[in-house]
């Protein structure tokens, strides 16, 4: 993947799912995690399931509809994301998908900051 710089905040985001993790008190196991490329600004939010519709809820409800629809959304090469609801909500949005290389995670710019939450919390405290 070739390098992409922003311009503007919320011109690139980078998406994440984290966990399977031992079920929370609301029975939550996954934290979906959205970074904007240029600011570094992070948005997460836990979750029982893993599953697309529950990731584009996020995005739709907790972070696009504050922030905008971006252009690229980068992710890794996870199920969810090379699925016909993914497909079919980035072209509704007019959303370019960017896929990581396979076998090489940190090429996903919120790989990283998901080492740095894992490091804060041992488990989720949500």
């Amino acid at each position: 993947m070739t390098a992409h710089f922003p311009r503007n905040p919320w011109e690139i985001v980078s998406i994440d799912i984290m966990g399977l993790y031992q079920a929370t008190y609301n029975n939550n196991r996954y934290v979906i995690v959205c970074e904007d490329v240029f600011t570094k600004w992070l948005e997460a939010k836990a979750s029982k399931k893993s599953l697309i519709t529950d990731i584009t809820r996020f995005l739709d409800n907790d972070v696009f509809s504050r922030f905008g629809y971006p252009s690229v959304v980068i992710s890794d090469n996870g199920p969810q994301f090379l699925s016909s609801h993914w497909n079919h909500f980035c072209t509704k949005h007019n959303i370019r998908h960017l896929t990581t290389a396979i076998y090489h995670q940190r090429s996903n710019p919120v790989e990283c900051r998901n080492q740095e939450l894992k490091k804060e919390t041992s488990e989720p405290t949500y």
